[in-house]
């Protein structure tokens, strides 16, 4: 039933990613205020006067769609470029390690209990599920943390099967943490970003204190709405992270100075499908283009022109990188086409298979912990 129930949202969603999967029930356990706002299927952040959106639709309106991709976003105002200030650090009512630089934004510390012992873990915090992989070596501080975020009607479960994140992580000395969306009435994990970026951020930044993680080695990544999500904890959060990794991402970042913009420059490696049914490649270069004009990057550099593949690199003056990683891959879904994880494994069968069909293509995990180990914070 959740299984047909996820392919008619496909069928009829209109500005919206798309994924298969389900959520499992779980005991809910608040943090602080919950924000308003309304469940439902996550559309791309932002209109045409460049203030941020609810990025939500409603189920019905989701149902009714005509079934397009989601629709090429319209010339927004030119930003203003004024440099803004770095976020300020939230005080917070725990110990912060003494070698915390004054300028990260640490967060709020989440009221649920982080698990602090090796191996893996899950958990239930205010409406999101987390599963939580800790090294042996992590629980005596010092190990990276990497945030690996699902799609429309995915799980945390279905994202590891497309990334296998809580195999790759580990292995290279990084604690990996995946939540899983509350679900529309339900039945289909959604993420809306205003609502739920800070709730996760609060969890990821609870765990980075209780684990004693190296902050200079935070990074998010994620599929689809959950590539929206990157870009929407980047945004708000510059200061906590190292770096980002979205893939076939909703928009979730304006790069407008005084309406919503990142604090300071952060290492971005971008990817997504050029034939995406599902998440228009219009919204990439849409996103690209108001991080290229946020963030005085200079002229990009065509670094790798493969068949399939073509990977640009732009620069700032201070070294900041902005990769963009556009392929030509496709899914064996029709309706998905180049809305899939390249090098991905999980050929299940089913009608929302996500993994890229073709052989030989570079592997989208492995790429994004590549680029999260060679961008550190400063």
């Amino acid at each position: 039933m959740k299984a047909a129930f996820a392919f008619l949202v496909i069928l009829g969603c209109d500005g919206a990613s798309t994924e298969g999967g389900s959520l499992e029930s779980a005991d809910l356990v608040a943090v602080g205020e919950v924000q308003g706002g309304d469940e439902g299927v996550a559309t791309e952040a932002g209109d045409d006067s460049g203030e941020p959106t609810s990025d939500v639709a409603t189920l019905g309106d989701a149902m009714e769609g005509d079934g397009d991709a989601v629709s090429e976003p319209e010339t927004a105002a030119e930003p203003d470029t004024t440099t803004e200030a770095e976020d300020v650090p939230v005080t917070l009512d725990v110990a912060v390690p003494v070698d915390v630089p004054v300028a990260v934004d640490v967060g709020t510390p989440a009221a649920c209990p982080i698990p602090t012992t090796a191996g893996h873990h899950d958990f239930d915090c205010d409406e999101i599920h987390y599963d939580l992989e800790i090294p042996k070596t992590c629980p005596e501080g010092g190990c990276g943390l990497i945030v690996d975020i699902h799609g429309l009607s995915m799980s945390g479960d279905q994202e590891e099967k497309n990334t296998e994140m809580r195999v790759r992580g580990p292995a290279a000395g990084y604690i990996v943490l995946q939540p899983t969306a509350p679900g529309i009435v339900g039945l289909v994990p959604s993420w809306d970003q205003d609502k739920h970026a800070p709730r996760v951020f609060d969890v990821l930044s609870a765990t980075a204190e209780a684990l004693g993680a190296d902050l200079k080695r935070i990074h998010s990544m994620g599929f689809s709405q959950g590539g929206g999500m990157t870009w929407r904890l980047i945004c708000e959060h510059a200061g906590f992270f190292a770096s980002g990794a979205p893939l076939g991402a909703l928009e979730g970042c304006a790069f407008m100075a005084g309406v919503q913009s990142p604090g300071e420059e952060i290492d971005m490696l971008v990817v997504h499908g050029r034939n995406d049914a599902v998440v228009n490649f219009s919204v990439a270069e849409s996103q690209r283009d108001k991080a290229l004009k946020g963030w005085p990057f200079g002229a990009g550099t065509v670094v790798s022109n493969a068949e399939g593949l073509e990977v640009t690199k732009y620069e700032t003056p201070t070294g900041t990188v902005m990769e963009t990683w556009w392929h030509d891959y496709e899914s064996t879904n029709g309706l998905l086409k180049g809305h899939c994880v390249p090098g991905s494994q999980e050929f299940s069968g089913s009608l929302l298979n996500y993994a890229c069909e073709q052989a030989g293509t570079f592997v989208y995990a492995v790429a994004a912990l590549e680029f999260f180990q060679a961008h550190p914070r400063p």
